[in-house]
């Protein structure tokens, strides 16, 4: 009866169409009962029936409310129970992207979810369904290292004597000038890529390593030319392309693909750089000193930059169902201020980029356009990528939070990240287009080391269950570090005071399909 009386929502514009109907209407989703189970019959009785069809239900609502606490009313089972979990499992939600023709639509299932912290309170809500779910890891600092993350080699073999320019605020790796600088980043490669990182991964249950490149690792500028810039800047731009020919990175990139492959995990690629910096941040490769130092805004830089996608789009076309899609650039500047980088400049780019890679990658291959929140906020979400002339286009976004002092309550943690959370959920449920985070962290807590009282794994597992109920997933990063909080796959077994239970986070194992 309360399941019954719950269905009749009134205003409900969706009602009684049909799943077609209610797939190709915005702001409609389809509720279904899936899969046979003598679970739900005892969980639900006859009434499970009572929420299902087209209705214009907000899903973490329907999945809490109308499922998770109709169960407790019914039997007062514990959330804990097998039989609980596997019940709700067969409640899906189907939403459609409204436009005709696009096969590619957000499907998740009921869930139930258990805080880490605290009282270990229970609720039930969304998840994406486990086939599409991203169960990310970045593998970061390879390709284009970062002088923060401390990989092995680089500051005895990398960075060696090397000194950063006055006005920059970190070494970076377009400061390499040295005659052997082509020996020291093979002999960095080397020692950090390596097939056992790939089963680690794996083990802990992630699905997709995210791979970070630079433009230098996929093209070479015609004529020993460089990307256009200042003079004192276009110096250090030659650093990075006389490192080694593209060519020679080939055979690191296949080595990830290959080591992915015997894992059983999908990689995603990564524009990381952009000709000119797409920021002046030293994760371009450049440190430039200032954020907004940024030269990707000429037509040269642009035009290469395109250059640089087709290329990752070959290599993925190559790889086959090993290769999740790739994505066209990392963290365009910036996260409020789009006065050196106007989006609609972006956009253009975009549509041409996304034009060349489809050239060698078939329409369903996503392409993911990465992007601060302010912006999914106030400018994705009202300019999308049709499927019919661009295909799959996927949103991603980045999720960080750098207090001057650490936030070391885990709660007033949680609560810091609220508004870029909903700016997520909004998007999710209000667009056609999906979404994910391809890189969040557990950095401004504490030092991550023994010492430090902060629920790391709580975090995490909190984290997690955000991003999978307001999208597709998400990505961590990062692998590795010298620091343990930026670095938790490696580190997983403590970070903190305590492990990070990776593989009790992701809860499943299914692969991703591609």
């Amino acid at each position: 009866a309360i399941l019954a009386l719950a269905s009749q929502v009134s205003g409900d514009e969706c009602a009684r169409l049909s799943e077609r109907a209610c797939l190709e209407k915005r702001g409609c989703r389809w509720f279904s009962l899936k899969g046979n189970s003598p679970f739900v019959a005892q969980l639900f009785g006859r009434s499970a029936k009572d929420v299902t069809g087209c209705h214009d239900w907000d899903p973490q609502w329907y999945c809490h409310h109308h499922v998770f606490e109709a169960v407790q009313l019914r039997i007062h089972s514990t959330p804990r129970e097998d039989i609980f979990r596997e019940g709700l499992s067969h409640f899906h939600i189907t939403q459609g992207s409204g436009e005709n023709g696009n096969p590619h639509h957000k499907e998740s299932t009921c869930n139930i979810w258990c805080d880490m912290h605290g009282t270990e309170a229970c609720f039930g809500q969304p998840r994406a369904k486990p086939a599409k779910e991203i169960r990310g890891i970045n593998y970061g600092g390879r390709f284009v290292p970062e002088d923060f993350l401390g990989l092995r080699g680089t500051h005895e073999i990398l960075f060696k004597d090397v000194q950063k320019p006055q006005h920059s605020k970190d070494l970076s790796l377009c400061d390499v000038g040295t005659a052997d600088a082509g020996d020291r980043m093979t002999q960095f490669l080397d020692m950090n890529i390596k097939a056992e990182h790939f089963t680690h991964m794996v083990e802990l249950g992630f699905n997709i390593v995210r791979v970070p490149l630079g433009y230098w690792n996929l093209i070479d500028f015609p004529d020993s030319s460089t990307p256009s810039g200042p003079q004192e800047i276009t110096a250090r731009f030659r650093n990075l392309q006389n490192l080694m020919p593209a060519s020679s990175y080939r055979k690191w990139i296949d080595r990830v693909f290959q080591y992915a492959q015997a894992a059983g995990i999908k990689v995603l690629m990564d524009l990381h750089t952009a000709p000119g910096g797409q920021s002046g941040n030293q994760n371009t490769g450049c440190d430039l000193g200032e954020d907004s130092n940024l030269y990707f805004d000429t037509d040269w830089n642009r035009q290469q930059g395109q250059l640089a996608i087709e290329s990752m789009a070959r290599i993925c076309a190559e790889k086959a169902s090993t290769c999740w899609g790739i994505e066209l650039l990392n963290e365009p500047y910036g996260p409020h201020d789009e006065r050196r980088l106007p989006r609609e400049t972006l956009k253009h780019f975009y549509a041409g980029a996304m034009k060349a890679a489809r050239r060698h990658l078939h329409k369903d291959v996503p392409l993911v356009v990465n992007d601060w929140p302010t912006w999914i906020k106030s400018y994705w979400k009202h300019n999308s990528f049709s499927y019919a002339e661009y295909g799959h286009v996927v949103f991603s976004t980045h999720l960080y939070q750098y207090p001057e002092d650490w936030t070391t309550d885990q709660q007033r943690a949680r609560d810091s990240f609220n508004q870029d959370l909903q700016t997520l959920s909004d998007f999710h449920k209000n667009t056609g287009s999906e979404i994910f985070v391809s890189e969040y962290a557990l950095n401004s807590h504490g030092n991550g080391k023994g010492d430090d009282g902060f629920d790391y794994g709580a975090m995490t597992h909190w984290f997690v269950h955000q991003f999978n109920q307001h999208g597709l997933g998400s990505v961590i990063w990062n692998y590795d570090s010298w620091h343990e909080a930026w670095g938790p796959g490696q580190h997983h077994q403590r970070v903190g005071p305590k492990p990070i239970p990776w593989a009790d986070i992701h809860g499943h194992r299914e692969p991703i399909v591609v």
